[in-house]
């Protein structure tokens, strides 16, 4: 049987001699492996990526300025209690404006930790993804009934992720209620400061709440 030459010409002028079957049609393994790299690779390089780079940078930013406004607003208020020892009923009303804050402020960093929670626990699923789920629909020794289960498997993992989610997003929103709650219960508390020396100070912790409020409504 003749054998395929395929020559080239190096510094030595050889040719080199390729077995028969290496210039055989690719099988299907090979076509499947070749079908299913360009979209990896595109995905890997999507603009996207970028755009959600940066808007996690714009949310860690945001992340900040709301807890240093809870922290600043937290030492306003203690600060403001101190003042009125002398004044029972007023004490009263700025010590549970300042005890719910902190409670608040509280809430607000379990929330973010459960974000970080849910934000590693999406990446392990992507991971397994890219470094199990793929090699497995690629690898021809897996049979249609494995690349189904695998599948189906996959899915369920991604409902479930993405319920967790939602449930995260609307302890966020409920967080938000709350803090409309406290602001309109703080604007009747102000109420009854409306002494010319409490005034202004009632003033600069009404909107400090409305600039934290702001951040947390972007």
């Amino acid at each position: 049987m003749a054998t395929a030459c395929v020559g080239y010409l190096p510094a030595q002028n050889q040719v080199v001699t390729l077995p028969e079957h290496a210039l055989r049609p690719p099988g299907v393994a090979y076509l499947a492996g070749e079908t299913l790299q360009p979209p990896i690779v595109i995905a890997r390089n999507l603009p996207a990526e970028n755009v959600l780079r940066s808007d996690i940078e714009q949310l860690c930013n945001a992340t900040l300025t709301i807890d240093k406004a809870f922290c600043d607003i937290g030492q306003k208020l203690s600060h403001a209690t101190k003042e009125q020892k002398k004044r029972a009923e007023l004490y009263k009303i700025c010590y549970d404006l300042e005890n719910r804050w902190k409670q608040h402020h509280k809430t607000y960093k379990q929330l973010l930790w459960r974000s970080r929670e849910v934000a590693g626990e999406a990446r392990f699923v992507v991971d397994d993804f890219r470094e199990v789920f793929l090699p497995c629909l690629r690898d021809p020794a897996t049979t249609p009934l494995q690349r189904q289960q695998l599948a189906q498997e996959h899915i369920k993992k991604l409902e479930d992720k993405a319920k967790t989610s939602e449930d995260l997003s609307q302890k966020f929103l409920d967080f938000v209620e709350v803090l409309d709650g406290y602001m309109a219960d703080f604007s009747r508390a102000v109420e009854r400061f409306r002494c010319p020396e409490q005034s202004e100070k009632c003033n600069i912790l009404e909107n400090k709440l409305g600039s934290a409020k702001a951040a947390m409504d972007k």
